[in-house]
């Protein structure tokens, strides 16, 4: 399910998507639009899911790891990366591969097309150098 919308305002309501017992185990994604410049809605802003005396609550696929570090630099051209210890996603999922420049432009999203072990392989080959160390 794909909810596209400037801006999501309950007043009063509730919005489930899930329970903890139940959780929810489909795609759910939000596509928040608008700019900077973009009408303002009074208390929450131009973009985003505002709660007034509301109850919002999401229960999915429970993970173990939303995150990992890089085990190796990722040099640009380079469509499988090496993460440290292994991870519970799956082929098929979006990950955002983080900057490691000032420039945070440098945070490249990819989907997974393959996993074995700590090797990831991306759908398309990184723009930009991912740096490994501390």
């Amino acid at each position: 399910m794909v909810i596209s919308t400037g801006l999501i305002t309950l007043t009063g309501g509730k919005f489930i998507a899930g329970t903890e017992d139940k959780p929810y185990q489909h795609k759910l994604t939000f596509v928040m639009y608008g700019g900077y410049y973009s009408a303002q809605q009074p208390m929450f802003g131009n973009k985003g899911i505002g709660c007034l005396e509301c109850f919002i609550s999401m229960y999915g696929q429970v993970r173990e790891y939303t995150w990992t570090v890089l085990s190796a630099t990722a040099h640009a051209g380079d469509s499988v990366i090496k993460v440290k210890g292994n991870v519970d996603w799956n082929v098929g999922e979006e990950i955002v591969i983080a900057s490691t420049d000032f420039d945070h432009y440098q945070a490249e999203q990819r989907t997974i097309t393959a996993i074995s072990g700590n090797s990831i392989t991306l759908n398309a080959s990184l723009v930009y150098m991912h740096y490994s160390g501390i």
